[in-house]
């Protein structure tokens, strides 16, 4: 190892010892589709190229978050390049955009130096294996590597692979859960009840529990429709004739027939 090296591993190793002493939170800190909590709880670092840095005699650390500010940084800068002991702010709150053409999303910092705007740009694209350990979120900055990195003409941008980059699996919504709740139990009453109706002899149809009620079902819907019109309507029975029987039961188990619709 060079001793270049050790120097940059040094610098970063103290930039992780002293980083987010003092950092709040954002609640907005989020985006549909995906998971941020991990912006939300540390300062990311990333080792940039001296070519990349504003004295290129020597690597800097760039150092950002999504969710908070740091007295590590610049005073409201959520971003900045650390280099000698000394943080250069790359940006205020930044704009979280989903990119389009993978999955993923960008982090866009922007500030002002003279009378240019600079860029800073970090993208995240979805790798499910690389992910944080347990005990990352918990320490005060989280070392990341980029493995492509590019200098714009006015900043630079950064790319990591990372498993916050990747979509959140979408859960059943409460609607869906109820009606799968609503099929299983009617199975279970179908099927228990074949069994049941099987075991006491009866054989065909009579299989199906509740024989008769399913038969009458089409006219109990039918009884309901016209209930519900009659309310909306007002419409009075006068119009309406059923047979008083209707609804009983024969000894055969089946409502027996023998009803007449006029009119709604």
């Amino acid at each position: 190892m060079t001793e270049a090296s050790m120097k940059r591993i040094f610098e970063v190793l103290a930039v992780v010892a002293v980083a987010a002493c003092c950092c709040q939170a954002d609640d907005s800190c989020q985006l549909k589709g995906y998971d941020l909590e991990p912006l939300s709880k540390s300062h990311w670092a990333v080792l940039l190229d001296k070519a990349l840095c504003k004295d290129t005699s020597s690597g800097c650390i760039l150092l950002f978050s999504a969710c908070f500010t740091s007295t590590l940084c610049p005073a409201g800068a959520f971003a900045c390049l650390q280099q000698n002991g000394v943080g250069t702010a790359r940006g205020g709150e930044p704009a979280i955009v989903e990119r389009s053409d993978v999955q993923g999303f960008s982090l866009h910092y922007k500030t002002e130096e003279g009378n240019a705007t600079q860029n800073t740009i970090i993208e995240f694209t979805c790798d499910a294996e690389n992910i944080l350990r347990d005990d990352s979120q918990d320490r005060l900055a989280v070392w990341i590597e980029s493995k492509d990195t590019t200098k714009l003409d006015n900043g630079v941008r950064v790319f990591v692979k990372h498993a916050m980059g990747c979509k959140k699996r979408e859960g059943l919504g409460t609607g869906s859960q109820f009606i799968i709740i609503l099929l299983v139990l009617f199975l279970l009453y179908f099927l228990g009840g074949i069994t049941y109706n099987h075991v006491n002899g009866a054989r065909g149809e009579e299989l199906i529990p509740h024989l008769w009620f399913w038969k009458n079902f089409p006219s109990y819907v039918v009884d309901g429709c016209i209930f519900v019109v009659r309310v909306i309507t007002c419409q009075t029975r006068d119009n309406y004739s059923q047979n008083p029987d209707y609804g009983s039961t024969s000894q055969a188990g089946v409502s027996p027939s023998g009803r007449t619709y006029e009119t709604l």
